[in-house]
């Protein structure tokens, strides 16, 4: 018995067609993060417009200048445009079952990480360099890695946090538009913290997405492994035998027990049957286990056949 659930056991690792199952998943879950990613910054821009256009002032005086509606949609635009084309290209290599390329996966994380640092450049143009290092822009950063945990990927978590993290250190070191309100030079070691909380954050969640993985993974390896161990054995063992076997698996040992063994047979069955319907037989069959299964559960028992 020990030999066979160890067989059993190895069959049910992930295989390649499990993984290539769990793949398509995995872009399933990229659909959805790049519908979150959407609605998100639509919800943003949509705050911000109606604000424009019911509060001009108070907006002006948050940005410390005048706040131009149009660069905002500027950016917005193109975005969702790149993120509606990457659902389509998602969405026909799911049809076809196909996995997405290297660079296209790179490609969106690095667009999606740049986003925010265009705002921030937005930000600098409009106020001077330490009031919109400590606005919105670079607070959105983290939504970006956040939702890089659905990807279940640690390199494209991380390499988001990596992109995040070195362009708001350029930018804030190295961005000086010409007429930028209150500038002042920018401080190393101030810029340099502050980009290394977003890489962590990045490594963070690149490490929770691959605890997920690996749950999700090991989840249906158990449960496969546990269909498989149920159907074979489930019809000749009774229902805490198997139990039994899942739960100690390859270290289950053998019982010896003295048990008792009954052999039932329906007198004249044959004959019966050729004189019957179908209906009826199995009716008839159907009422005498009914009777004898639920007194061989009570007691631990089988039926065999």
């Amino acid at each position: 018995m020990p030999g066979l659930l160890d067989a059993i056991g190895t069959r049910s690792s992930i295989t390649s067609e499990f993984r290539h199952a769990f793949d398509h998943q995995v872009m399933v879950t990229e659909q959805l993060r790049i519908k979150v990613l959407l609605i998100t910054l639509t919800a943003l821009v949509g705050f911000v417009t109606v604000a424009r256009l019911v509060a001009p002032d108070a907006l002006d005086r948050i940005w410390n200048g005048r706040f131009h509606l149009w660069q905002t949609y500027v950016i917005f635009l193109p975005f969702v445009a790149f993120e509606l084309t990457a659902l389509a290209v998602l969405s026909r290599h799911i049809a076809r079952a196909g996995d997405l390329p290297f660079w296209r996966r790179y490609g969106s994380a690095f667009v999606e990480a740049s986003v925010p640092s265009l705002a921030l450049m937005v930000h600098i143009n409009g106020m001077d360099r330490m009031a919109a290092l400590g606005f919105v822009a670079p607070l959105a950063y983290f939504i970006v890695i956040i939702l890089s945990t659905l990807r279940l990927d640690v390199s494209l978590s991380a390499f988001t946090g990596v992109v995040a993290s070195v362009e708001l250190f350029l930018v804030a070191m190295f961005y000086h538009p010409a007429g930028a309100p209150g500038d002042v030079p920018p401080d190393l070691a101030y810029n340099l913290m502050r980009s290394l909380v977003v890489l962590a954050g990045g490594v963070l969640a690149g490490a929770v997405g691959l605890q997920l993985r690996r749950q999700f993974e090991a989840s249906i390896a158990a449960a496969t492994a546990r269909d498989r161990i149920t159907n074979l054995f489930g019809q000749h063992v009774s229902p805490q035998v198997v139990e039994r076997l899942l739960l100690e698996g390859t270290g289950a040992a053998g019982d010896v027990r003295h048990v008792a063994i009954m052999f039932v047979d329906f007198r004249d069955l044959t004959g019966a049957a050729r004189a019957r319907s179908p209906q009826d037989v199995v009716a008839r069959l159907d009422g005498a286990f009914a009777v004898l299964v639920e007194i061989l559960d009570r007691h631990n028992g089988i039926v065999n056949k």
